[in-house]
C-alpha cells in the first residue's frame, strides 16, 4: 500500500495535479484460502483494500492502472473484487439539515384529491420522568468484579443516519437493564469507538422496552458512497459494541456461563 501510494503520488505531481484528497487502507484476513488447514488465530492471508479520492478523474485513472500492475508484480496473490481494473466512481455526499415546520406546507394526495392540513408546533421539551431510571443512577455498580460481554445481556442493531451512526441496545431481560445502563456511559462508548469517532456521542433512554439509543456523531467517514470505510453505514457497529465487557454480580455471570 505504501509503495503504491508513494509511486502514484510522484506521478500525479509530475502531471501537475494535486495530491490525493484522502486515502484509506483496510486489511482483511481470516485464512479462508487455507480451508481445513487453517490453524490458530494468526492470519496467514491478508486482503488489501486501498481507496483514494481526488478532484480530477485523471489522477484516479492513473492510480487504477498502477494498482493493477502491483497485483502481478508485488506482493504474492490477487483478489478479484471488481472484475479487473478498478473503475472510478463519483463520491456523492449527504448533507442533512433541519427545516422549521412553519416553512413546510403539509398536504396529502388521495385519488387526485388534495387534503391540506396544519400541524401543531409544540414549544416544549421532553424530560425523563421515569423514577426507576433516576433511582438506578444512585446504585453503585462498580462494586461488581465479574464481567460478561454485552451480547449476553442485550440485543443490538445499528445503521447510518448520514454521517452519524445510530446504535440501539435492548436488554434481553428487564433485570439486565440496570447493569447495561450503568456500564454504557457516554464516555465509555466514546472511548470504545474513538478509532472512527470524529464527533460526540449522545444517549437516550428507551424505558418502555428497557433499551438505550446511541447516536455517534460524524463516525462514518462521510457516510454512504462518500465514505472510504469498509463499513460505511455502521451496520457492524452494534456487533462491535456487543463485545464490550459489562460488570455484573458473580451469581449472574456464573448463570450466563452455564447457559453457554
Amino acid at each position: 500500500s505504501d509503495a503504491i501510494l508513494k509511486k502514484t503520488k510522484i506521478m500525479i505531481q509530475k502531471a501537475g495535479m494535486e495530491k490525493f484528497k484522502d486515502t484509506h487502507l483496510s486489511k482483511i484476513g481470516t485464512n479462508s484460502i487455507y480451508g481445513e488447514h487453517k490453524e490458530g488465530k494468526n492470519s496467514k492471508e491478508v486482503v488489501m483494500r486501498l481507496v483514494v479520492t481526488h478532484k480530477k478523474k485523471e489522477a484516479l485513472l492513473l492510480f487504477s492502472k498502477e494498482i493493477a500492475q502491483a497485483v502481478t508484480g508485488m506482493a504474492a496473490g490477487v483478489i478479484n473484487y471488481l472484475g479487473g481494473r478498478p473503475s472510478v466512481s463519483p463520491s456523492i455526499k449527504l448533507f442533512s439539515f433541519l427545516v422549521p415546520k412553519t416553512l413546510i406546507n403539509h398536504e396529502i394526495m388521495i385519488d387526485n384529491s388534495k387534503i391540506v392540513f396544519d400541524t401543531k408546533i409544540l414549544d416544549k421539551s421532553y424530560k425523563t420522568t421515569d423514577i426507576s431510571l433516576i433511582e438506578m443512577d444512585k446504585d453503585n455498580f462498580s462494586m461488581y468484579n465479574s464481567k460478561v460481554a454485552l451480547e449476553k445481556l442485550a440485543y443490538g442493531r445499528s445503521g447510518d443516519k448520514g454521517d452519524h451512526a445510530n446504535i440501539g441496545i435492548i436488554a434481553r431481560k428487564p433485570s439486565y437493564f440496570p447493569y447495561i445502563r450503568a456500564a454504557l456511559k457516554v464516555q465509555v462508548v466514546s472511548k470504545y469507538f474513538k478509532h472512527v469517532l470524529k464527533g460526540t456521542v449522545k444517549r437516550w433512554d428507551v424505558p418502555g422496552i428497557y433499551g438505550l439509543n446511541f447516536l455517534l456523531m460524524n463516525s462514518l467517514g462521510g457516510g454512504g458512497m462518500a465514505s472510504l470505510n469498509i463499513d460505511p453505514q455502521g451496520k457492524a457497529y452494534a456487533q462491535m459494541l456487543l463485545e464490550i465487557p459489562i460488570p455484573v454480580p458473580e451469581s449472574l455471570a456464573n448463570k450466563l456461563k452455564k447457559i453457554d
